[in-house]
């Protein structure tokens, strides 16, 4: 491990005003710990920031001393970009004030905050923007790296709502991003990933949004293909205020569900409608037509819905995912998932299918508005012994699907798969984004993430 003075950290200490965690202190542990349990990394220095001066003299520290810089906004990152070994960690945990103007209907959250923070506080006054539908997921990575969620359909994407940032320069400089200042980099940040910068602190369009709808139905695995490709057929004819996701997974053990059909695998497919559950019950009636084992709709506030999925991502658990885009889910495809469902050797894995677009170009970076739907399959299991079965299932269902993939991945749900991987999913938008990241950092600081190489 690299050794960083104790005179260099105590004169960093004197111009900083969060907390400086090292090797030796009693909380360096805790403060490592990420969401993925695979990731265990050893890094030199935690400093955890209360302010964008913070950063920037982070920023500039870790540049005197040569020493490699990764940044942490909720430490959601399945690759684990947030935590590096023997690197300087910019922690933004602290750094997670919401602040909401009802009247401009704009959100201004710091780069630690948790969609749960967000949605909590923009509730209260009746709005939301699209966040992720696990509620500890870190807003900072979710949104410059697209951001997909339950209003995405309606509203667009968390990367289409951020009106403005805060961004620390590779150079420690700060410095405004939005439509009049400094645009082409505005335009790198929603949807180019945290190549360009630590943002700390994100401006949100807000939407009303108070009660919605939400219905889930499960079905035997056995016979989940039928079920799939209703879904495959109905949801995108569906009005924006409808979105489904549908998954191969387990029966949890809900209040609604059967004590028979806990625990066993079946097809489930839940359903947000954004409006009151009388509009809702036409568009959920096809849904429950289909004779589900299990059904159940509750309107709720928002921000509850965003909290529905939580228990399916406990954080610490080991975890490795696969994720492709796909202009259409053919017969075949479905079959796949099908198939592989059951198999998946773990009751916290999954495979699921999202619907989600095509939908509207926005001129930002994000690169996957062209297709249909997404795939993610998803593996979470606990004993590291068992890593090469789990892994190896993943690794089949995306050999498997892959002659039904577009060849470009949703970044924010894949770890790392290098470079031409990063280079494929930005097709024709790459080359721009290579000239931002030339102009914005060019020695490549800001590495650790689907990096765009200068």
């Amino acid at each position: 491990m690299p050794n960083i003075s104790d005179s260099a950290v105590n004169d960093l200490s004197k111009r900083f005003s969060g907390d400086l965690i090292r090797p030796t202190d009693t909380t360096y542990d805790e403060a490592r710990a990420i969401f993925n349990g695979m990731i265990d990394r050893r890094p030199a220095l935690i400093a955890r920031a209360r302010t964008a001066a913070d950063i920037a003299e982070i920023v500039r520290f870790a540049s005197k001393e040569g020493l490699p810089l990764a940044v942490r906004g909720g430490g959601h990152s399945v690759a684990g970009f947030s935590m590096i070994d023997d690197a300087i960690i910019a922690d933004c945990s602290l750094m997670n004030e919401v602040r909401v103007d009802p009247d401009a209907r704009t959100i201004v959250a710091g780069p630690g905050c948790r969609w749960k923070d967000v949605d909590g506080t923009a509730g209260a006054h009746g709005l939301a923007t699209t966040g992720g539908t696990i509620s500890s997921t870190g807003i900072a990575g979710f949104t410059l790296g697209g951001g997909l969620g339950f209003l995405a359909k309606k509203f667009g994407l968390a990367c289409d709502n951020l009106i403005e940032a805060e961004v620390v320069l590779a150079s420690g400089e700060i410095v405004k991003a939005n439509e009049r200042e400094n645009p082409d980099l505005f335009w790198g940040l929603r949807g180019g990933g945290g190549n360009f910068g630590v943002v700390t602190s994100f401006t949100f369009r807000a939407h009303p949004v108070t009660d919605v709808t939400f219905s889930l139905n499960m079905w035997p695995a056995a016979d989940g293909l039928e079920h799939i490709k209703f879904y495959r057929d109905y949801f995108p004819d569906t009005p924006p205020e409808v979105v489904g996701i549908a998954m191969f997974a387990t029966a949890p053990p809900l209040p609604f569900i059967p004590e028979a059909v806990q625990g066993t695998e079946i097809m489930m497919m839940g359903t947000i409608y954004i409006g009151p559950q009388d509009e809702a019950e036409p568009w959920f009636k096809p849904i429950t037509d289909r004779a589900p084992i299990a059904s159940v709709a509750i309107p709720m506030p928002y921000m509850f819905a965003q909290q529905l999925l939580d228990a399916s991502a406990p954080a610490g658990v080991r975890n490795y995912w696969r994720s492709e885009f796909m202009d259409s889910a053919p017969d075949k495809a479905l079959e796949v998932m099908a198939d592989a469902g059951p198999k998946k050797g773990s009751p916290m894995s999954m495979i699921q299918l999202i619907n989600v677009g095509p939908s509207p170009e926005v001129d930002n970076a994000f690169p996957g508005r062209d297709h249909a739907f997404l795939y993610h399959a998803i593996s979470v299991w606990e004993d590291p012994a068992e890593d090469e079965k789990h892994i190896g299932w993943n690794k089949k269902v995306g050999k498997d699907l892959e002659p039904f993939s577009a060849q470009s991945a949703y970044l924010n749900f894949i770890g790392d798969e290098g470079s031409d991987r990063v280079r494929k999913t930005f097709g024709a938008k790459y080359d721009r984004l290579v000239d931002l990241k030339r102009t914005y950092d060019p020695t490549n600081m800001f590495r650790y993430n689907q990096n765009i190489a200068p």
